[in-house]
């Protein structure tokens, strides 16, 4: 009865718009040959042996945060990513680089969704 062709195509577009941001998030964390795992969990190292997580340069005055393996984040985070210091670094790469996918799915179905997308597989449109 109602011309719904116009939702379909919002929903077409967002539901493209998704695909590609999770394509994205795909090459990045693939691309990025573990930079930032290998720096978290450095910064999970240095929590359990040092009690910081932080590099010493860091600590010591001004620091510049460009370079490489740098940990820029709040303690309590490194906490959580001792469990990484379990897998073999390439394990932990692999396991962060799949987080960080599932991770960016989820805020963009929510974003998506509170936005109005609706889930329209299967039924029939009258």
């Amino acid at each position: 009865m109602f011309d719904r062709s116009g939702d379909r195509l919002r929903e077409r577009v967002a539901l493209g718009a998704l695909l590609l941001i999770i394509g994205v998030a795909t090459f990045i964390a693939v691309s990025s040959n573990g930079a930032d795992a290998l720096a978290y969990r450095g910064a999970a190292e240095r929590l359990l042996a040092t009690g910081s997580p932080y590099r010493p340069e860091q600590l010591a005055g001004p620091y510049d945060p460009a370079g490489g393996l740098r940990y820029l984040y709040p303690p309590l985070f490194a906490l959580f990513l001792v469990p990484l210091l379990l897998l073999p670094p390439v394990g932990a790469i692999v396991i962060f680089a799949i987080t960080s996918i599932l991770a960016s799915y989820a805020a963009c179905y929510l974003v998506l969704r509170q936005g109005g997308l609706r889930r329209e597989i299967g039924r029939a449109h009258v």
